[in-house]
């Protein structure tokens, strides 16, 4: 789930640094332009009509489809609203500094990957030891027999 959440954030964040690199671009070309005209021609149409099973074969398999399909529809709803939303707050408050919260979303990625990886560095740990003693022993062993 927090990879899913963090996901989200970065995308967000990526749209209001799109709606503000929108905002920079227009000032250097004295361009004047209503964001929010702009994204509301931004439209997600996806069209699916939902199955209904022919027999009882196909039932699990059709409900299936539909809530595939649903979700699909949810999911690129919800993200292209997300980005209608940071497009025109970037656009309209280009007097935020929106590269702190990128860099406080790498910092977040990478506390996850380390703890993510922090289960492996014990064994890894342990086995690294054990070679070494392998090794040393090795040594000593060969060393006992030349004498």
């Amino acid at each position: 789930m927090r990879f899913f959440s963090i996901l989200f954030l970065i995308f967000f964040v990526a749209t209001l640094f799109i709606g503000n690199s929108v905002y920079q671009s227009d000032l250097e070309y004295d361009n004047v332009r209503d964001i929010e005209n702009l994204t509301s021609s931004i439209h997600w149409d996806y069209n699916y009509t939902l199955e209904e099973p022919l027999n009882d074969s196909e039932i699990i398999s059709s409900r299936m489809k539909n809530i595939i399909h649903k979700f699909i529809d949810f999911a690129g709803f919800t993200s292209f609203e997300v980005m209608k939303t940071g497009v025109e707050f970037g656009y309209n408050n280009p007097q935020y500094d929106f590269e702190f919260a990128f860099d406080i979303l790498r910092l977040l990625i990478i506390a996850m990957l380390i703890g993510a990886l922090a289960p492996l560095l014990i064994p890894l740990i342990a086995i690294i030891t054990i070679i070494v003693i392998v090794i040393y022993n090795l040594f000593k062993w060969i060393k006992n027999k030349k004498n």
